[in-house]
């Protein structure tokens, strides 16, 4: 291979990288040089235009969070949550932390999220992060100036929200929108990532560059293979190659978006279902050109918006560059371009042994295995397509691996993040199904196409699930299940849950009953005929006697959650490290509950009793409980007449 080739990390240091991840590089670069301190000023002076400059941390804060903040910092920033308000949705790299120290004068501090990754404080430690107190609630590492400039080397985290998912009130979010329209001077364009890089580049901040390996179409033999070699040179060629993606091997490939790949058996996490699909990215280049395909050197006056999500379909390399055929993820046919215009989305190792590969024989194990649900993108392919270069989201450069260690979830997905919740077109009818509809129904439809069904039969399964209680932030709908806790906690712990918890050992679903002192009447947790705020009010009550006696971990296994009503204990089904994360995400929006039941119903291998319907294999997947079969079908009559 001739030159030096481009990696996706590489692109990225020469100022391709998407707008929150290159202010983070931006900011990161003046705190290194900073010679003043200060208290985040600094910070800011990288942030604001020239116009704007010299505002205080304490005066950014009380612009903001009394709601009246003038026109010029509105064009600058956007709000994501005030103190006293449910933590947004989802944070992003770039995104600004402001504190002020209430009652103290001009007292204020400003810090900038690295990933916009959160962990809760129970996590911190094997995260290997370095917490500002050990307060529980979920903290995000950051950048800051101050009396100590903290770079995101050094891995500190600051709390971000309590434990609840509440903001604090002397904490405010928020983020920076494009640094063009701020008025900020941009990096100057590198145009070697269309001429292709000189040789002898220097390396990137992840290390020495590596070359870009793709995957290119072979004839099919019966012949023995050799192994595959990371330092193989591809052939070149200036006209694209005949590719294929190799998906169509795995039926229910519609509803398996992640990569395929089993979990160890002995591990206690689900089994995941997952096949190999293109690989997703978001555009980040301003001028993502497209190419000839019969020339790859050859530029078309068409380019790709920047921040499109695209798949990608083919791969080639010419003249020691890569290149890539995409289409978007709405269907819409783009064509050839350069990978370095391209940010791939962030995957999870789902593999409890993801061992890494040794760069000269992928075929040859390591010792070293990547942390099991770390966080990381994909940088390079391998030309068999069996093997990706990973580095983590926290930059941790891991190397190859086996694509099947790697899956993605709803939840991470930016196309479904920052898609609208409600429908393009509300419904006229005032049924309860109908405002279901109307609130969620433009991302339940979105998701269900891409996994090939109706928005009906979702409708359906979301009406009799949550028995149309609506959500309302910091308080979603949950039901306590004390068989759960006994499953979780109380088989070990006998004598002290049979203080405070009953149920049927026949039927466990059933006589569930609760007192919060041994001599107390016991009270029955799920009554029929209340209203739902004090059935509700039971369950929460529940919730923080099981916290109190047992431990919080147990109490949120046993709950479900939410208008799916999903269990705690399948947290990992939902991409959640723990059911406390899970928690908070569901105490948030109703976002996280459609992304979270299409992460749980496709993990599960239910999406093909939806797309059927077969309610009966659906209600026995979902919950055990086949009985429900009928309510299902009977939502799904209603729906089907409200949406023909």
């Amino acid at each position: 291979m001739t030159g030096a080739p481009y990696s996706w990390a590489r692109a990225c240091d020469n100022g391709c990288m998407g707008i929150g991840e290159s202010l983070v590089e931006r900011v990161q670069g003046v705190l290194r040089g900073a010679r003043v301190r200060g208290d985040g000023a600094r910070l800011l002076e990288a942030v604001l235009s020239p116009s704007d400059r010299g505002l205080h941390p304490a005066a950014l804060f009380d612009a903001f969070a009394s709601g009246a903040e003038s026109p010029g910092l509105a064009r600058v920033f956007d709000v994501l949550s005030r103190g006293g308000a449910p933590l947004a949705a989802s944070l992003r790299p770039g995104d600004l932390l402001v504190r002020r120290a209430l009652g103290e004068g001009s007292l204020g501090h400003v810090a900038m999220l690295v990933t916009g990754e959160l962990v809760s404080s129970t996590r911190l430690r094997r995260s290997g992060w370095v917490a500002e107190s050990a307060r529980p609630g979920l903290f995000a590492v950051v950048i800051e100036a101050g009396p100590h400039v903290r770079l995101s080397g050094q891995r500190f985290a600051r709390r971000v929200a309590d434990a609840s998912g509440m903001v604090p009130q002397d904490t405010l979010l928020l983020r920076p929108r494009d640094p063009r329209a701020a008025g900020l001077a941009a990096r100057p364009r590198d145009t070697s990532s269309e001429r292709g890089a000189p040789a002898g580049a220097a390396p990137s901040s992840y290390g020495a560059p590596r070359a870009f390996f793709v995957r290119r179409a072979q004839p099919v033999s019966t012949e023995p293979q050799a192994a595959p070699n990371a330092g193989a040179r591809p052939p070149q060629g200036g006209a694209a190659p005949r590719l294929r993606v190799q998906t169509e091997a795995i039926p229910e490939s519609a509803e398996t978006g992640g990569l395929r790949g089993g979990v160890d058996a002995a591990e206690t996490a689900p089994t995941m279902l997952h096949d190999e699909p293109p690989v997703r990215c978001i555009v980040i280049d301003p001028d993502a050109r497209l190419r000839d395909a019969t020339n790859l050197s050859t530029l078309l006056t068409t380019a790709i918006p920047q921040e499109a999500r695209v798949r990608v379909l083919d791969v080639a390399e010419n003249g020691g560059d890569s290149f890539v055929n995409v289409e978007g993820v709405d269907g819409t046919a783009y064509g050839w371009t350069k990978w370095i215009n391209l940010a791939p989305f962030i995957y999870t190792v789902h593999d409890s042994d993801a061992r890494v590969r040794d760069p000269a024989d992928l075929t040859q194990l390591t010792t070293t295995a990547i942390s099991r649900y770390a966080r990381v993108r994909i940088q390079q392919l391998h030309t068999s397509g069996t093997y990706a270069y990973v580095v983590g989201v926290d930059r941790r450069d891991w190397g190859w691996t086996r694509l099947t260690n790697l899956t993605t979830y709803f939840k991470d997905d930016e196309v479904f993040k920052g898609a609208t919740l409600a429908p393009a077109t509300a419904l006229g009818a005032t049924s309860d199904m109908a405002k279901t509809y109307n609130r969620l129904g433009g991302l339940m439809r979105l998701i269900a196409t891409a996994l090939g069904v109706g928005v009906q039969p979702v409708l359906a399964v979301w009406q009799v699930e949550s028995n149309n209680v609506r959500h309302v932030p910091g308080q979603c709908v949950i039901r306590f299940e004390n068989h759960k806790l006994w499953d979780h906690w109380g088989s070990s712990h006998a004598a002290v849950f049979n203080d405070h918890f009953q149920f049927d050992s026949a039927v466990r679903s059933t006589m569930h009953k609760i007192r919060e002192a041994a001599t107390d009447a016991w009270t029955t947790l799920h009554p029929s005929g209340v209203t739902v705020d004090e059935f509700q009010r039971r369950q929460y009550q529940a919730l923080r006697l099981a916290t109190r006696v047992a431990t919080a971990e147990a109490a949120l296994l046993s709950i479900s959650m939410g208008g799916p009503q999903i269990m705690g204990d399948e947290h990992r089904r939902l991409g959640y490290l723990t059911p406390e994360e899970m928690f908070i995400a569901f105490q948030g929006d109703e976002r996280a509950h459609v992304l979270g039941f299409f992460d749980f119903v496709r993990s599960k291998n239910l999406v093909r009793h939806i797309r059927t319907p077969d309610w009966t294999a659906f209600a026995t997947g979902y919950n055990g409980d086949p009985g429900y079969a009928t309510n299902l079908q009977t939502a799904l009559t209603d729906a089907t007449t409200l949406i023909p």
